[in-house]
């Protein structure tokens, strides 16, 4: 989760001039890349919008640079001069047997491209434009972010410095429905799950909850 260095705003033009690094991970997304990497910290977070309880945040004098990231590690890092700092910082950690993934604008042409995403394990180029997170409410930007993003994996024991990541293209849209299929999915299983329990307590438990609501309309005399 990207840490504001200004006050957060809601004007994604503003941003796009640059006044502003605070891109807010959408937690769908968040989601969806903790299915496949099961994270243990998110190494560039605020108190407002932090995506794991394990985070760095400069609130607290915590500079992610400086500090050993776990196991699996989620970063959105400020967006703009300071990025490549934090590609390097998550290649050297998966030196260290401490995968990372990272969330940023899908910038091929850029020298840190070459020099530090060229050797991931995997990039996924996101089509179509994420809606980022605004302000401390957690909801979803109106509009779309005026660049397209890239999610970045360096996996412990499999980076590609010679021949090159493994890309993958990601359809947003997609992605999101399949995430909110789930969510149906599992509720619609636990109440079933829940109805079908028939062990002695579950039973006595729902007949008492009947008797209950059948004294409740019953008509008094």
């Amino acid at each position: 989760m990207n840490k504001a260095l200004n006050k957060s705003s809601n004007n994604l033009k503003d941003r796009q001039a640059g006044s502003k690094d605070n891109w807010g991970t959408p937690g769908w997304l968040y989601e969806f890349l903790n299915k496949r990497s099961k994270f243990d910290l998110d190494a560039c977070a605020s108190s407002k919008n932090y995506k794991h309880e394990n985070y760095y945040s400069l609130e607290r004098d915590e500079d992610s640079l400086t500090l050993p990231w776990a196991k699996s590690t989620f970063c959105n890092p400020p967006y703009g001069r300071r990025t490549p700092a934090f590609l390097k910082w998550g290649l050297a950690q998966a030196e260290q047997d401490r995968s990372s993934v990272f969330l940023i604008p899908a910038r091929p042409d850029t020298i840190w491209f070459a020099n530090y995403v060229w050797e991931a394990s995997e990039v996924w180029l996101l089509k179509g434009r994420l809606k980022f997170e605004t302000g401390s409410d957690r909801k979803e930007a109106k509009d779309s972010a005026p660049f397209p993003t890239m999610i970045v994996f360096f996996d412990y024991g499999n980076l590609h410095r010679k021949t090159g990541p493994v890309f993958k293209i990601i359809d947003l849209k997609k992605a999101k429905e399949s995430m909110n299929e789930r969510k149906t999915i599992s509720l619609a299983d636990a109440k079933r799950e829940l109805y079908a329990y028939q062990s002695s307590f579950g039973t006595l438990f729902f007949k008492k909850a009947e008797a209950v609501e059948e004294k409740k309309v019953e008509p008094s005399t």
